[in-house]
């Protein structure tokens, strides 16, 4: 590796724009090695590299953050670190460089397959809502050591405007418990990360794209994971679904109207099948539905399953008193509770229409 990064000094690579060196045996002293002739502006063009899986550690993040620091570097778009040993004093160290002004450009970061706390994604997080990583798209951390204290931090920057370009986050393989997704789900609820459309945590993924179906029956989904999922939603994430299985979870009346909310915006606009059955959903929860479907949202909805909950003589009138106003035009079927199949608003409202109550 020292002859290399010599042949880089040297600028025998000036023009170069994508180094790859994944899977070699490069390890601290060799990237401190490239570190120091990119400090001498070597490869002053590259836009993606690429160190994975080469046993770097604290000592040869550092290094490579000092260069970035002194602008090394500054057309990156892409660092790739993945499958290393970097844990928090590392990331600490490319935190500072960040905070400085390295890797304005960068659009992606890989973190991954590493040995990062809280500690170190606090650094992180601090150094992105002093403005730093602006540009970043796509962050990726799965992996890790990461726990509540380190997820509230980023949650806490995120909230004050950081990485609002962000598209793509990966959490999962981590240690982040109830309080950090809370943090993160009352980050998304202020309005940060409105562009984040896939996101994988350990309970649940979301990843955008043309999927048509979702299922997360049976994933012991709680209200403060359907408040993040219903955030990406609004984001515009699986713009075309049309199958959401949400059944056999503890989804209750708070994470039923954050769902509401979203489809209210827009969101979830081509579903035809919205499956909530067997949850901790109450009137205040269809109650919320019914008006976001009052205000036309679900429009192509054929079948909305609701049994087994805590609903009430409140909930199913607000739902039948907005499906008498012309909400949920193209539902077909709706599965209640038994004792509620005859319940006098719901057939007025379902009757006419020919929707099946069952």
């Amino acid at each position: 590796m020292q002859a290399f990064a010599t042949a880089v000094g040297s600028g025998a690579l000036a023009q170069l724009t994508y180094l790859f060196l994944a899977a070699n045996k490069i390890g601290d002293p060799g990237v401190s090695a490239l570190a120091s002739a990119c400090a001498s502006g070597a490869m002053a063009k590259l836009t993606v590299l690429s160190l994975v899986q080469n046993k770097i550690g604290d000592p040869g993040l550092s290094a490579l953050s000092r260069a970035l620091a002194s602008g090394a570097l500054a057309q990156c778009q892409k660092l790739l670190l993945s499958g290393n040993k970097i844990g928090n004093p590392g990331l600490a160290s490319l935190a500072a460089a960040c905070a400085r002004g390295a890797l304005a450009k960068l659009e992606k970061l890989f973190l991954d397959q590493n040995q990062i706390g809280d500690v170190g994604l606090t650094a992180l997080a601090s150094a992105c809502a002093s403005g730093a990583l602006a540009q970043c798209q796509e962050l990726y951390l799965r992996h890790n050591q990461i726990g509540d204290a380190g997820i509230s931090a980023f949650a806490s920057a995120c909230a004050g405007g950081a990485l609002a370009n962000l598209t793509k986050l990966e959490l999962d393989f981590n240690q982040i418990g109830d309080a950090g997704l809370t943090a993160l789900a009352s980050a998304c609820a202020s309005g940060a990360l409105e562009n984040l459309k896939t996101l994988t945590l350990d309970k649940f993924t979301i990843r955008d794209g043309n999927d048509t179906s979702l299922i997360l029956s049976s994933e012991n989904l709680n209200d403060t994971d359907l408040r993040i999922i219903a955030q990406l939603f609004a984001n515009g994430a699986l713009a075309h679904l049309r199958k959401l299985d949400l059944n056999n979870n503890k989804i209750g009346d708070a994470g039923l109207t954050a769902l509401a909310s979203a489809c209210a915006s827009g969101a979830l606009a081509q579903l035809t099948s919205l499956d909530l059955w067997n949850n901790n959903i109450g009137d205040p929860g269809l109650t919320a539905l019914a008006s976001a479907c009052a205000s036309g949202a679900l429009a192509q909805c054929r079948k909305l399953s609701l049994h087994n909950n805590k609903i009430g003589d409140p909930g199913l009138v607000s739902l039948a008193d907005a499906c008498a106003r012309g909400a949920l035009p193209s539902l077909k079927t709706f599965w209640i509770d038994y004792k509620y199949m005859r319940h006098p608003a719901l057939v007025a409202a379902c009757q006419p229409r020919g929707i099946q109550i069952t």
